[in-house]
């Protein structure tokens, strides 16, 4: 009787632990392995990136450079040549829809926003839509394209 009852505190100790650290500990292992576990159907969206998008009838473009653990992407981009501005995204993907938000690297910049992304069956094209808000408390929606330049693993 009394190994049955350790059994059963054993069996739901182990659920519950489960159910609390399941996401952490598919990071974890998404980290150990880097590049190499995608858990469901998420998409792999490691590599740089060109962004396109329409502001105020003038495209802008830039290259980032995304990371990857499991459904987290981060990444910082090249110089915006236009404004002169450097990214940061935080982002998470579930299935083939990417969001996330991004602000510029100058800390005196009041440029920040968030994105929501489509991404294409091949992983290497993707739509949405980006929103900001800038020095004026402007807000502002911008539609965008994603063109992968470069695959990492």
């Amino acid at each position: 009787m009394e190994a049955l009852g350790f059994f059963l505190l054993g069996t739901l100790g182990t659920l519950l632990l489960t159910v609390l650290f399941q996401s952490t500990m598919e990071d974890l292992v998404a980290f150990i392995l880097p590049g190499r576990l995608l858990v469901g159907d998420n998409r792999n969206f490691r590599g740089k990136w060109r962004v396109s998008y329409v502001k105020d009838k003038t495209t802008h473009s830039f290259i980032i450079e995304f990371k990857q653990i499991n459904k987290k992407v981060w990444g910082k981009s090249e110089v915006e040549p236009i404004l002169n501005a450097n990214y940061k995204m935080f982002g998470r993907i579930r299935g083939d829809k990417l969001s996330g938000t991004w602000e510029d690297v100058d800390p005196r910049s009041a440029y920040h926003g968030v994105y929501f992304v489509d991404i294409d069956t091949n992983g290497t094209k993707a739509t949405g839509t980006v929103l900001s808000e800038d020095n004026a408390k402007k807000v502002v929606e911008c539609p965008s394209n994603w063109e992968r330049v470069t695959d990492s693993t």
